[in-house]
């Protein structure tokens, strides 16, 4: 990932976070999830989106929250195969 001056990646955070609840917001889960993967391409840690994603809950609900943790877990933690 390139170096940004510290305005444009705190903007480029802010827009990502932003983006996420209005996801989460309207119930759309399979775009969520493909913006936790370009997240995780972009450098961001698994922490740090949980945390957007813990700030859902306040903003766009428990139950939606709750939803968008599931999503982001398969992207996080993707299955491990047997064999």
């Amino acid at each position: 990932m390139r170096k940004l001056p510290w305005s444009m990646l705190a903007l480029m955070l802010l827009i990502g976070a932003g983006l996420a609840a209005w996801l989460v917001a309207l119930g759309h889960y399979d775009e969520l999830e493909m913006h936790v993967r370009a997240a995780l391409r972009n450098g961001l840690t698994p922490d740090e989106i949980k945390e957007v994603l813990l700030q859902c809950a306040i903003y766009c609900g428990v139950p939606a929250a709750n939803h968008a943790f599931k999503v982001a877990q398969r992207v996080l933690e993707p299955p491990v195969s047997e064999g």
